[in-house]
């Protein structure tokens, strides 16, 4: 369901300065209201898929026998292959990406319908370094994005599991242009990804910024804003797996779907999304 939202910004109502008042003119149930509050005070909402271990299980199996894209070299920070927009051959992907639940949770912290566009099946531990979305996609108007991190095993702070900070998506959004590094070529972006990521890891020690681990269940979903940060966590056992899928969601009604590393929103030019080829809603019938 959406939210009736009253919010007359261009904005996720969940994000609007004026969160406390939309709520309190919002006809909905005691869990929905702590849902939101808990997604504008902190970034991020838990949600039980309820999954069986026979989806699980047919989930892993699709992923390992299909053949899927790989990211670019520099994006991998672990020895674990990662597969990338496996969506496209796998329905059981296609399935988390548009689970009821999931669905039903982001459509009512956004106010909008989500389309998700993008998926990522991790096997292990990913040794990502801590960031914001908002580097890779964003929209105009802002914060039109959200993720979803879903865990087919249980997790705890051995085999990498996701770790971020909450509060953290009420910082500014940055891009390149933040750090005067200009848009990059496609393909050529490394050398001003890797000081964003440096700049990352000095602004979280500059604010005190608290991490947090998801010590997931098997099944549970981490959902989180845009401009949340987070990353992978170190892997202390290398034998483990971390069987995992990470989609991320549009919604409807933007101007302008975009990668900000290869746009300058202020000159107008924006490195658009393609939307009809990644929209997973409009693609069911080629999986």
């Amino acid at each position: 369901m959406f939210a009736d939202s009253t919010n007359s910004m261009n904005m996720p109502w969940v994000h609007s300065p004026v969160f406390n008042s939309i709520l309190n003119n919002l006809d909905i149930s005691d869990e929905q209201r702590e849902l939101a509050e808990k997604f504008n005070k902190d970034g991020y909402v838990v949600v039980d898929l309820g999954l069986s271990d026979q989806e699980i299980e047919t989930l892993k199996k699709e992923v390992l026998e299909s053949e899927h894209k790989q990211q670019e070299e520099f994006y991998h920070y672990s020895d674990s292959p990662r597969a990338f927009e496996a969506w496209r051959k796998c329905a059981s992907v296609v399935d988390i990406a548009l689970h009821p639940k999931m669905i039903e949770t982001v459509e009512f912290l956004y106010g909008r319908k989500a389309f998700p566009f993008q998926t990522i099946n991790f096997m292990k531990g990913s040794n990502q370094p801590i960031h914001s979305d908002a580097i890779h996609f964003h929209t105009i108007p802002q914060l039109w994005v959200a993720a979803a991190w879903v865990a087919f095993e249980d997790m705890d702070d051995t085999n990498g599991t996701v770790a971020y900070y909450p509060g953290s998506h009420k910082m500014p959004v940055y891009d390149f242009k933040s750090l005067n590094l200009g848009p990059t070529a496609y393909g050529e972006q490394a050398e001003n990804y890797e000081k964003y990521e440096q700049f990352i890891h000095e602004m979280i020690e500059s604010n005190n910024l608290e991490r947090s681990l998801f010590t997931a269940k098997k099944g549970e979903a981490l959902i989180w804003s845009a401009n949340l940060l987070h990353g992978g966590s170190e892997i202390k056992d290398e034998k483990r797996t971390r069987w995992s899928q990470a989609t991320h969601y549009y919604f409807e009604g933007c101007d302008h779907y975009y990668a900000p590393m290869f746009s300058d929103p202020f000159e107008g030019s924006y490195a658009e999304k393609d939307i009809e080829n990644k929209n997973i809603r409009k693609r069911l019938k080629t999986v």
